[in-house]
């Protein structure tokens, strides 16, 4: 006669249960910066400020220099906008 072998199935709490990851508080900031107008508006400011300083930076004081990158740089974003926008599935 064959006998049948069962396996008794243990399982814990916590293991059916989903365990929750804790954020850390720099992780939540930064979410609830991206989430909200401000903290948005915020963000956009700091980036053009930074962009602003690196053509500074990189055109060395020729104002020739400096206004070509930044027409370079608000074309490719409109480009960058208008394709995000002709693109969307909505």
């Amino acid at each position: 006669m064959a006998t049948r072998t069962t396996k008794s199935k243990t399982t814990s709490r916590t293991s059916t249960r989903k365990r929750r990851k804790r954020k850390s508080s720099l992780s939540a900031l930064i979410e609830l910066v991206f989430i909200s107008f401000w903290g948005r508006v915020l963000l956009t400011g700091l980036f053009a400020v930074a962009l602003i300083a690196a053509n500074m930076l990189i055109s060395n004081n020729q104002f020739d220099l400096f206004f070509r990158l930044a027409g370079i740089e608000v074309f490719v974003i409109a480009a960058f906008f208008w394709l995000r926008f002709a693109l969307k599935k909505n």
